[in-house]
């Protein structure tokens, strides 16, 4: 995958996180439904760091 694949990646998945925020800032949840999203959004973080770190490997070889 290229920088410029991983770079994009990595805007839709903190896209993604935005509308999760955008969710818990206006609405009232039950709180196994709020669990479940902080786990989702910890878990597509986690995704982002992977494809950061994939990034920052792939400077290193330049």
């Amino acid at each position: 995958m290229t920088i410029e694949t991983r770079i994009n990646r990595v805007v839709t998945l903190l896209n993604r996180v935005k509308k999760y925020a955008d969710l818990v800032s206006t609405d009232n949840f039950e709180k196994q439904t709020l669990a479940d999203m902080k786990g989702n959004v910890k878990d597509i973080l986690d995704e982002a760091k992977d494809e950061i770190g994939e990034i920052k490997s792939e400077v290193d070889n330049w």
